[in-house]
This record gives C-alpha cells, structure tokens and sequence, in this order.
C-alpha cells in the first residue's frame, strides 16, 4: 500500500510539473482529477531466472519444492535445494529427511517439529484457489500485472482451471498465469514427485 501511494503521490507531482502522460484525456485518471505523469506506477514481473541468478525467492511465488530440478535451455538439469530448509535441518531425523528431499515436499506423515511444517509450504501444497488470493491480496495495491503462477494438480479439469480464471477475474486480478503440472513433456521445474 505504502508504495502504490508513493508512486501515485510523485507522478502527481511529476505531472503537475511536467504534464501528464499521452493519452490522459479522456482516461479514468482525467475523469478521477489525477493528473499523472504515468498511466502505470506498479507491476510485478516475472522472476523465475532473475531469482536463480541472484539467489533469491522469486517475488509473491511460494517455493516450488524444498528440493527440485530446474532444466535450463540447453538442456541441463540444476539441482536446487531451498537454502532456508537447509539450514533448518535441526530436529528432523536423517531418514525422514532423505524421504523429504527425495519427495521435495513435507507431507502430512512426516515427524517434523510444527515450525517446520508451517515454514515450508510448496506451491503443490497451496490450494488452486489459495494462490489466486495471494495475487488478489497484492493485486489491491498493484496497478499493473502481476506475473504469479497458479499451479493445479496434474489431474485438474478444464473446468477446474475454468473456475481459477473466473475466480482470479472476480477477485480483481488483472492477468493469470495457470500451469497444469505435468501438462507439458519437458517442464521447467519438477519436484522429487512429478514425472
């Protein structure tokens, strides 16, 4: 909230000083009485490579698996192993944790201490509907698009992605991206469990 409010606030006072952008007339802004020097202030793009790169989460995405494999595009398989769970390895016994690595997730049989299992959520974990109002929640404070992905089952309809777009749609998102998985032969990512 606090930097739409910024952003708004400076292209205010930017088009105050310096005009609004091209095609203000006629636009809701004109309409509002906001004289903007930008028709857009906010997005959040795609962060999937920039993230691997630099070493971090990949903006609003929750972690795809706590272990996975990322194929690049030359063919080579990256083994990724979340840093963060890495370091919490304290309290799980080796054999419950090979089991996790090899899964790429915490499931609901695993002896882990409660921290750990309310920590590290993947985003298989997440409900199809749950990911739509995390981007809905940030969507209230974003102009632009929002670049998250929406992650279904491999057994998940037509109509079940059906519904997930109508839903984003009322809940304001502005763009949705859903990814069936297992819906392409060659994925990105696979955890431990996908094929």
């Amino acid at each position: 909230q606090l930097l739409i409010e910024e952003a708004d606030r400076t292209s205010q006072e930017l088009g105050l000083r310096r005009g609004a952008f091209g095609l203000y007339k006629g636009s809701t802004l004109e309409k509002a009485g906001k004289k903007r020097r930008n028709s857009s202030l906010l997005g959040i793009a795609p962060t999937g490579t920039i993230s691997l790169i630099a070493n971090v989460s990949g903006g609003i995405e929750p972690n795809y698996a706590l272990t996975y494999r990322r194929t690049v595009a030359d063919g080579r398989d990256l083994i990724v192993v979340n840093p963060y769970f890495e370091e919490s390895e304290h309290g799980i016994e080796e054999e419950v944790l090979r089991k996790i690595v090899a899964r790429g997730y915490i499931d609901q049989t695993d002896e882990v201490p409660d921290w750990v299992r309310r920590v590290f959520v993947t985003a298989q974990q997440i409900t199809p509907n749950a990911h739509i109002q995390i981007q809905a929640a940030f969507q209230r404070h974003v102009d632009g698009a929002i670049s998250k992905t929406i992650n279904f089952p491999s057994n998940a309809t037509i109509r079940d992605i059906g519904d997930g777009m109508m839903l984003a749609w009322k809940s304001g998102c502005k763009g949705i991206t859903a990814y069936r998985d297992g819906s392409l032969s060659q994925q990105v990512l696979t955890s431990g469990g996908s094929q």
